[in-house]
Parts: C-alpha cells; sequence; structure tokens
C-alpha cells in the first residue's frame, strides 16, 4: 500500500517540478529577451513631432541593457533619474586615429567656441565625419571626441569632472569640464529634453598621450546631476578653462550622491553617422528648443533610482585601444 502511494506521490511531485521549472524557464526566458529589447519609448519620453515636420519612425527603435532594471515602479519618496549620452568621435572618411607622438595624455580642449560658425581650417567639417560611439568602445590615443547630453528628468544641476584612468582602477587628478565661461558662459542648470554639446561647436576634446604614467589607460567622465548649486560648491569662480580640484572638491561635489547606475545602449546605433538634424544644432547651435520625437534618441542611457531630489553620479570610463 505505502509503495503505490509513494510511487503516485514521487510522480505527482516530479511532474509538478518539471512544470515549475518550466514556467521559471520561460519567465527566465522573457525576461532576458526584455533585457534585449527594451522599447525606446520606455527609456525617453519626449513630446509629439512638431505639425508639419517629417515622419521619423522610432517604434522599432529598441535598446539593450547592461544590469539588472528595477522590475517594479519607484515607491513613494523616490525617483528615476536618466541621462541620455552621445559621444561622437570624428573619423574623417572613415579615418581611424592611431597614438600619435605628443608628450602629455589628457583631454584637451581645442578649436573655439567664440563664434556661432566654424573658423576657416575647420569650415569642411562635414557631420557625417562624427560617428557615433559607445562607452565601451577603445578609443585611440590622439582621437577627437564631442559628448552629447541629453537630461530625461526635471531640472538639474549638471557637472562634468575629468580624470585621468589608470590599470590599477584608481584615477588621477579631477578637472571640472562643465561648467566654464565658455559654454552657456557657465550656466549649468539644464532641462529635461534639451540637449548640451560640451563643447560648443566648433570646438572638440581630444585624447593626447602622456609620458607621465605608463599605466595610464583611459579617461573617466563622471557625471554629476545635483538639484541645488551653493556658491561654495566650488572652490573658486568659473574661467574659460576647466578648474582644477583637489579631492575635497569632488567630494563635495558628490556628496550624498546615488550611483550604481544600470546603462542600455541603443541597438544599431553605434557607428551610425551624426545626423543633419544634430548637426544644425550642434554646429549651429540651435539646441535650445526642447527635443520631440523627430529628434534622434541618445545612443546610451545612463538610469539609477533613489531618493526624490538626491544628487546622481554616473562614471563614464573611456578606454584607450591597446598597441
Amino acid at each position: 500500500m505505502c509503495t503505490r502511494l509513494c510511487s503516485r506521490f514521487s510522480v505527482v511531485f516530479l511532474f509538478s517540478l518539471v512544470i515549475t521549472l518550466l514556467m521559471v524557464s520561460t519567465v527566465r526566458s522573457q525576461d532576458e529577451e526584455g533585457s534585449k529589447g527594451i522599447k525606446s519609448e520606455e527609456v525617453v519620453s519626449r513630446s509629439a513631432k512638431k505639425p508639419g515636420s517629417p515622419t521619423h519612425s522610432t517604434t522599432s527603435a529598441t535598446y539593450t541593457s547592461k544590469g539588472k532594471r528595477p522590475a517594479v515602479p519607484p515607491r513613494k519618496g523616490e525617483e528615476d533619474v536618466r541621462l541620455g549620452l552621445t559621444l561622437f568621435r570624428f573619423e574623417p572618411r572613415g579615418a581611424v586615429y592611431r597614438p600619435g607622438a605628443e608628450r602629455t595624455k589628457d583631454i584637451v580642449m581645442e578649436g573655439t567656441e567664440d563664434s556661432p560658425t566654424p573658423p576657416k581650417q575647420l569650415s569642411e567639417w562635414n557631420v557625417a565625419d562624427w560617428t557615433r560611439a559607445m562607452p565601451e568602445s577603445q578609443f585611440a590615443v590622439g582621437q577627437v571626441v564631442r559628448l552629447h547630453f541629453e537630461p530625461l528628468i526635471s531640472s538639474r544641476y549638471l557637472y562634468i569632472v575629468h580624470q585621468e584612468l589608470y590599470a590599477d582602477g584608481t584615477s588621477g587628478a579631477a578637472s571640472l569640464l562643465f561648467p566654464t565661461l565658455r559654454t552657456n558662459n557657465g550656466d549649468n542648470l539644464v532641462q529635461a529634453n534639451k540637449d548640451l554639446w560640451i563643447p560648443r561647436a566648433p570646438a572638440y576634446f581630444q585624447i593626447k598621450p602622456s609620458s607621465t604614467r605608463k599605466d595610464h589607460v583611459g579617461e573617466l567622465i563622471t557625471v554629476i546631476l545635483r538639484p541645488d548649486a551653493p556658491a561654495n560648491l566650488l572652490p573658486q569662480p568659473l574661467a574659460n578653462k576647466p578648474m582644477a580640484l583637489s579631492t575635497d572638491d569632488l567630494a563635495r561635489l558628490i556628496a550624498g550622491a546615488t550611483s550604481a547606475p544600470v546603462s542600455l545602449n541603443l541597438n544599431g546605433g553605434a557607428g551610425q553617422k551624426q545626423t543633419p538634424q544634430e548637426g544644425r544644432k550642434d554646429i549651429g547651435m540651435e539646441g535650445e528648443e526642447a527635443l520631440t520625437q523627430d529628434d534622434p534618441l541618445p545612443q546610451t542611457v545612463y538610469e539609477t533610482r533613489g531618493k526624490a531630489g538626491q544628487p546622481v553620479v554616473f562614471r563614464v570610463p573611456l578606454k584607450f585601444k591597446t598597441r
């Protein structure tokens, strides 16, 4: 009697176990599949297109997440903070920059922002020479890059810090790339869905090599979004050039901030050329109006969840190519 009952129980148990495992596997598969194709409208929310403007369908645009996104909506007192970032590197006619013979290693601003049109030596630049890159891309020493930011939240104060990145994971002295008086006259209050090019065209950043540390493997860009901008937050008044920051200065900037963001990359976006529409806002300094559904999506979106109104930090490492 016990043998029959035990046998039946074993069969039922095994059947239930198989069904459960199949259900878990299906859910997990769905989760993994969903993470590979997150619809763009779930990541980037913009206003409708302008009346009479051409239609650019983004219904098929998807993002792939790197990291686990929250499965439930924010609780009371919490908020999701998102920031769009598109890295553009200058690659005329498909050329790739190779390590040069320069003797300094840093992100150095070149060009000028004094005029809304490029100076004569840059007048032949074509927006198609600027291509999208993911932060995970490897950047050649001597390469020229520009940063296109798109806040996807309510108004915040934006700070961008640069440091050298070393092989052991440590970073060097900090400098404040933004704000400076060269861009927006030092105004660093950014608004949702209004793009910001840093630096302003036709200036750019160039990665240059240095002989000071052979273990210098890249650059670290730290982006800070704050709800406030106290007068004593920075050690000195803004100038045209980036400001040097001490360890204490940087600690004061990021105090109380949440980090551990998830990054999402636009599928099929890397390697795409800058569009004429982006070029008009970039070169023509027409980036003040709100972005709509007609504008290209950001290549990378960083998001994190924290207390409402809490400062947020996003760290973007740019690695060098190995020789």
